[in-house]
């Protein structure tokens, strides 16, 4: 069994193409990293654009949110992730979120339908809370 953090992209990236993991540069996203990093066995990147990240994946800036998708476009997205995490993951995994409810909304049932633990530690915290915590 592996603890597996998915956490959110941000809109904030540098300007040239980077690691995944390095793009991002909002306050949340750091500390989101650092906490996934310490505390699980491995950890992706939920990103609007392309899905399942893997940190090390070098891409390029773009600006596409969730926020901007509507809700046929979003499961069509969750169920991209979800088939990617089926490949690279097993039901016995634990899922931890730290991502907002666009990006749960419809990934977090289905995992649990797959038999996956899930964990959204930060769920009901407004910004400053989570990054508090």
């Amino acid at each position: 069994m592996s603890r597996i953090c998915l956490v959110a992209c941000a809109s904030i990236k540098l300007n040239h193409s980077a690691p995944a993991g390095e793009l991002y540069v909002s306050a949340l996203f750091e500390k989101s990293r650092t906490w996934a990093k310490k505390t699980c066995d491995r950890w992706y990147i939920l990103s609007a654009k392309h899905g399942l990240l893997d940190p090390n994946q070098v891409i390029e800036p773009y600006n596409v949110t969730l926020n901007d998708m509507g809700v046929n476009d979003r499961k069509r997205w969750s169920a991209q992730v979800l088939n990617t995490l089926l490949e690279q993951t097993t039901p016995i995994d634990h899922i931890v979120f730290l991502a907002g409810m666009n990006y749960r909304k419809f990934l977090e049932p289905n995992l649990r339908l797959c038999g996956y633990k899930v964990e959204v530690p930060l769920v009901g915290l407004r910004i400053g809370e989570q990054l508090q915590w």
